[in-house]
C-alpha cells in the first residue's frame, strides 16, 4: 500500500514557495541553511566510539536505540504535518502528503525500510533527511520556528547535536 497521496497543485506550488531551494538543480544549497543531527548518541563519536557504537553494538543496545527511534518517528507523524520530498528529476521536486499517521510511522522506521526519505515541514521551515548510522539531519531557516521539532527529539530520548 502506498504511504504518499498527491496534494493539489495549489499546495504544491506553495511548498514549493515555502521551500525554493529543494525547487533546484542544485540541492546542495540546502546545505547552506543550518542543521542539527538528530541522534542517539549524545555526543560526536570518534573512531573508537563509532566501532564500538555502530560497528560492535549489542543485540540490547539496538533494541534500545530501536525503541527511541520508533517513539521519534511515532510523535513525528502524530504531532507535525509533514510532506515527503521526492523528485521526478533533477530540479523537480514533488510534495506528497502521508495518507495515514500509521502509514507514515511504518515508512519512517529504518528497521523494516531500507530507504531514507526526505520530510519537509512548512510550518517550521524545516527538512527533515534519514540517513545511516542513526544520525539524521534536520535542516532549518530559522532556530526559532524549531521548538515543535525539539520538543519531540527530546521526548523520544534523541539528541540533537551542533556542527562541530
Amino acid at each position: 500500500m502506498r504511504v504518499f497521496r498527491t496534494i493539489s497543485k495549489k499546495k504544491h506550488d506553495e511548498l514549493v514557495g515555502i521551500f525554493p531551494v529543494l525547487d533546484t538543480d542544485e540541492y546542495g544549497k540546502l546545505e547552506e541553511w543550518d542543521f542539527v543531527a538528530v541522534t542517539v548518541f549524545d555526543h560526536w563519536l570518534h573512531r573508537d566510539d563509532a566501532i564500538r557504537y555502530i560497528d560492535n553494538r549489542t543485540l540490547d543496545e539496538q533494541k534500545y536505540f530501536d525503541c527511541k527511534w520508533a517513539k521519534f518517528n511515532e510523535l513525528l507523524a502524530s504531532e507535525l504535518n509533514p510532506y515527503l520530498v521526492k523528485y521526478r528529476s533533477a530540479g523537480r521536486v514533488v510534495f506528497k502528503e502521508p495518507k495515514s499517521i500509521e502509514l507514515l510511522t511504518k515508512r519512517l522506521d529504518l528497521t523494516k525500510n531500507q530507504s531514507f526519505i526526505t520530510l519537509a515541514f512548512p510550518e517550521q521551515r524545516a527538512v527533515y533527511e534519514q540517513h545511516y548510522d542513526d544520525t539524521h539531519l534536520l535542516y532549518f531557516e530559522c532556530h526559532d520556528n524549531l521548538k515543535p521539532l525539539l520538543e519531540l527529539i527530546e521526548k523520544s530520548g534523541l539528541y540533537t547535536l551542533s556542527r562541530i
